[in-house]
């Protein structure tokens, strides 16, 4: 983004392939899976925008403070959370599925992700994690991963499976159990060999990639990728590398 416009660019080719006024002070953005949508935050509203033809289809309300959007799967709902308060929102009827209070800290990430289906989300922060139910407009669960949580946030591509992480482990929570939500009863670890900041995870959770904390070598961070759905304990350096701060 360039001061007052948002470039559209071709992952493909690396050309820009458009230009979008933006709206005053935005604070997030989000392509929607099927490419034909983006979500910007602004000062005090959500702005859609067809990227086919560049034009506003409407604003969404209520929105102050967002850092964080995130799309279903089939690029109809879109979830939210700003001013404490976690909301999904069907753009096309401009109908709240969703609006719930999520009294949160400050000076951390925010995430979210929708179940495959769309029907359950999942936002977190630090080492809080709630489970909501979207079709209800309710809160179903909390999950605490302890104080070593880092970012990184996934259901399965069953949705029956949660992954979150810590400096040492790879979570994953048990959604179908009567005690989802219970720290320890529902909980399956899969330890990992180094301490990442963060962890990125492919759309249906069967890849991650991390980055290490303070390690640095002469060209940046090492990066380095896991296949989640190895139940084997193994890591392998990718031989890539991100300069600082890459996510």
């Amino acid at each position: 983004r360039s001061r007052g416009t948002i470039g559209i660019w071709d992952c493909a080719t690396g050309m820009q392939r458009q230009q979008i006024a933006a709206p005053d002070a935005p604070t997030a953005l989000a392509i929607s899976p099927n490419a034909k949508w983006l979500a910007v935050a602004g000062q005090f509203q959500l702005s859609i925008y067809d990227l086919e033809k560049g034009q506003k289809l409407g604003e969404l309300p209520n929105t102050h403070q967002c850092t964080t959007i995130g799309w279903t799967d089939n690029s109809k709902l879109i979830g939210l959370v700003s001013e404490g308060r976690v909301r999904v929102w069907f753009p096309g009827s401009k109908k709240l599925m969703l609006d719930q209070p999520w009294p949160i800290g400050v000076g951390g990430e925010i995430q979210l992700a929708f179940t495959p289906d769309g029907k359950r989300l999942a936002t977190r922060f630090r080492s809080d994690t709630v489970l909501w139910d979207v079709t209800m407009g309710k809160r179903l669960a909390e999950i605490r991963d302890g104080s070593d949580a880092v970012p990184g946030l996934v259901f399965t591509a069953d949705g029956n499976q949660l992954i979150t992480c810590t400096e040492t482990d790879f979570v994953f929570h048990d959604l179908t159990s009567k005690d989802a939500g219970v720290e320890d009863r529902n909980q399956q670890r899969l330890p990992i060999d180094i301490r990442p900041e963060r962890v990125a995870f492919s759309r249906n959770g069967d890849q991650a990639v991390w980055m290490e904390r303070l390690v640095r070598t002469p060209s940046g961070l090492k990066r380095h990728a896991f296949a989640t759905n190895d139940q084997e304990k193994s890591a392998t350096e990718s031989g890539a590398t991100a300069s600082p701060g890459a996510g």
